[in-house]
């Protein structure tokens, strides 16, 4: 993922989490909590500024709100899932449909393109079931 979209993410994505918490947070009050300025956490909000926060700072929002670090840097949509947690989920639906992905190679992918192969086999499965279903309706006829 290049820098100006990771940065367009995160910068969506804590803005996100301070408007959708109970209650509601102003960039002053998420700034507080962070322990810096107001004009810095607007900056953090803003997909223009090219700084992210530092590590401490996103540990501490991901805290906050109780999102994952992989969920702010954009590597999975579910807020409450880490990267290795939702490969790990695929990993088990791997080995129940019998594909052969291990987890190191699942590791060097983030979700959009683990979720892509999943849409493919999907689709295949699908492909293959109608077909399956075409040739017994032609037997029959």
């Amino acid at each position: 993922m290049n820098q100006d979209l990771l940065k367009e993410i995160m910068a969506e994505r804590i803005k996100t989490c301070r408007k959708n918490h109970v209650p509601k947070m102003t960039q002053i009050e998420l700034a507080k909590k962070l322990g810096v300025d107001k004009a810095l956490m607007s900056k953090y909000e803003n997909p223009k500024y090219p700084d992210m926060p530092p590590h401490r700072v996103l540990n501490q929002i991901g805290d906050i709100f109780e999102v994952s670090l992989d969920y702010l840097n954009g590597r999975v949509d579910d807020p409450h899932t880490t990267l290795s947690e939702y490969i790990e989920q695929v990993s088990r639906a791997n080995k129940m449909i019998g594909m052969s992905f291990s987890k190191e190679e699942l590791k060097s992918l983030d979700q959009q393109k683990i979720d892509k192969i999943i849409q493919y086999m999907r689709d295949q499965v699908n492909l293959a079931l109608s077909e399956s279903s075409n040739k017994s309706n032609s037997t029959k006829l």
